[in-house]
């Protein structure tokens, strides 16, 4: 019976322990796109939340979006502004540091009641500061709400 010798094994692992360092980076890449991604579609749904309850009528009021690039969060809000807003209704997600918001609108998006179209139009863009990628989540005029890469 014949097995195999200390010096093979050796080999073997020395070939495993290479192949293992080389894709560390191919992962990190891999889960920094897919972090992001994730973050720029909780983006679209905030949106798109905000347009279909304006649609529905929800609460008998509008709907809408604020972005604030300096706390680095998107807040789902009730009212025809995110000032004169009811706070019960907020709904906020905070993206970690490692992202970046920005946009070039003003903060807050209204969506019309039962039209459901907005009436500031432009795009909220999500940056990764590791990668440097960004992915924008775009507003028409029409209500149409997409990826902008």
């Amino acid at each position: 019976m014949r097995g195999f010798t200390l010096i093979e094994l050796i080999i073997v692992l020395a070939i495993i322990a290479v192949l293992g360092a080389l894709s560390i980076p191919f992962i990190q890449s891999f889960q920094a796109t897919s972090s992001l991604q994730t973050n720029a579609d909780d983006i679209r749904q905030t949106f798109r939340r905000a347009q279909q309850l304006a649609v529905s009528g929800a609460h008998s009021d509008a709907w809408g979006v604020y972005v604030d690039v300096v706390g680095n969060s998107i807040t789902l809000f009730k009212g025809s502004s995110y000032a004169s807003r009811d706070t019960i209704f907020d709904l906020t997600t905070t993206f970690s540091d490692a992202f970046s918001l920005s946009n070039n609108f003003s903060d807050e998006v209204i969506f019309s009641q039962f039209s459901g179209t907005p009436q500031q139009f432009g795009t909220a863009t999500i940056t990764d500061s590791f990668t440097n990628s960004a992915v924008g989540v775009q507003l028409r005029t029409n209500g149409i709400i997409e990826f902008n890469q």
